[in-house]
């Protein structure tokens, strides 16, 4: 399972919500839960993001993929131009992001 977080305030509370959910799964099933956690829809200027990253790595629910998905205007573009991200500029950062989740996605299912 992979849930998608920006870096807004009050995604980091969604987040301890849906560990808190999380947890209570785990002791239902006996088992252990991992949720892949996908940073998406940051501003392409903000680097700092040790809150959220240091909430992510402290949970034993969750595990942080590689690729981060900003902001970015080809994702609105392509859309009003009813294309994929990768239709609309194979060369933008937008489609390098969708490109570099698809490789690790896969790389994660081992396919």
């Amino acid at each position: 399972m992979i849930t998608p977080v920006s870096d807004k305030n009050f995604e980091l509370l969604g987040l301890k919500s849906f560990e808190n959910i999380l947890a209570q799964l785990s002791e239902l099933i006996d088992g252990d839960l991992k949720v892949k956690v996908l940073l998406n829809n940051l501003n392409p200027q903000k680097s700092k993001l040790t809150n959220l990253k240091s909430f992510i790595e402290k949970s034993e629910y969750f595990e942080l993929l590689d690729t981060i998905l900003r902001n970015r205007a080809d994702y609105d573009r392509s859309v009003g131009r009813g294309q994929s991200t990768i239709e609309h500029n194979k060369e933008s950062k937008a489609a390098k992001e969708i490109k570099a989740l698809t490789k690790e996605v896969k790389r994660i299912l081992n396919i």
